[in-house]
């Protein structure tokens, strides 16, 4: 179940080195075959997700780095045939179960949401199946396809060899993620001057900036496009996007804007107003406007691009894939 972070670090290791490392680290707590192996399958595994994006094609003769009788073991339970309903097979507890509900999880569902939840409702030793399970889920989905309302909570702490302790969110692991892939965290960009939340419709929406958003009351909800760094940890209903301001480096941005309008319409049939930033209040904030906008009155992007324009003077248009996309996919 801590396994994930190797098969990000091996897309600089290549095949070999990845499942080594992985059965090494297997090797420090269940130093047995059987889970060296099935730690090589799952880190194996993701790197090759990440890398091709499509689960069968990751998972072909992903079995050539088992030798001995675990070989037949995993060819069994790995098989597309093989169901945890089949009865003769250990608890999930054990680790050759574990991996093989895991696959069957992601092999049979269409989602992040979907694959996890599916996971968790196996029961028994769900919280390790789901944690396998995400791995690899979420290597195969990406982050821009987690639920805002899981990924805006996360949250923890861990002691370090020092003795200090280190706190993380998903700001912090992603900044994880990229050192594992050899690059340096990304840097924060310095906070502008105050946009006060500011009504721009009587359905009850806001917009503002990142140094604002701290400012909205604390009973409103806050949709936030950009790291928040912990600001806004004051402010119970809230959803963060992971949503980059530049042309195609948005792989899913169908499943964020959804999330990011569906969270704005939850927030409002709970009788709150919300607000809508990101950094500057500008592109990403005109996205998500322009969507809920589109949505909420069925009208074009056109017609939403002259309310924003008319009503909101920070909006910015310079991330020309938001504009393709309420153009040709949004609210079809």
């Amino acid at each position: 179940m801590r396994i994930a972070p190797i098969g990000i670090a091996g897309l600089r290791w290549g095949a070999p080195k990845t499942a080594l490392i992985a059965r090494q680290q297997s090797d420090l707590t269940h130093y047995e075959e059987g889970a060296s192996y099935g730690a090589a399958i799952v880190a194996e595994l993701i790197r090759r997700i990440i890398i091709s994006g499509s689960f069968e094609d990751s998972f072909a003769n992903i079995l050539d780095i088992v030798s001995g009788p675990q070989h037949d073991v995993y060819a069994d339970m790995l098989s597309d045939q093989w169901n945890p309903s089949l009865r003769g097979y250990p608890g999930n507890g054990s680790v050759w179960t574990c991996v093989a509900q895991a696959i069957w999880c992601v092999r049979n569902t269409s989602s992040f949401e979907e694959a996890v939840t599916t996971a968790v409702n196996l029961g028994d030793d769900a919280d390790t199946v789901a944690a396998v399970t995400g791995a690899i889920a979420g290597a195969m989905y990406g982050i821009q396809q987690i639920p805002s309302r899981w990924t805006t909570y996360v949250n923890g702490s861990v002691r370090q060899p020092d003795g200090s302790t280190k706190h993380y969110n998903i700001g912090t692991l992603l900044d994880t993620a990229h050192e594992l892939l050899g690059k340096d965290p990304k840097k924060e960009t310095p906070l502008e001057s105050v946009i006060q939340p500011t009504m721009l419709h009587d359905a009850g929406i806001f917009a503002c900036n990142m140094t604002g958003a701290p400012l909205a009351d604390p009973n409103m909800g806050v949709v936030s496009l950009c790291r928040t760094y912990g600001r806004l940890a004051h402010i119970p209903n809230r959803r963060e996007f992971y949503l980059i301001d530049n042309d195609d480096r948005n792989t899913h941005l169908q499943s964020v804007v959804t999330d990011a309008v569906d969270s704005i319409e939850a927030f409002l049939r709970e009788g709150r107003e919300v607000v809508i930033h990101c950094h500057g209040g500008r592109s990403r904030t005109g996205l998500i406007l322009k969507a809920w906008y589109m949505r909420h009155h069925n009208v074009d992007h056109d017609a939403a691009h002259n309310w924003v324009e008319k009503i909101w003077p920070h909006y910015a248009t310079w991330t020309y894939d938001f504009g393709y996309f309420l153009d040709d996919e949004w609210n079809k």
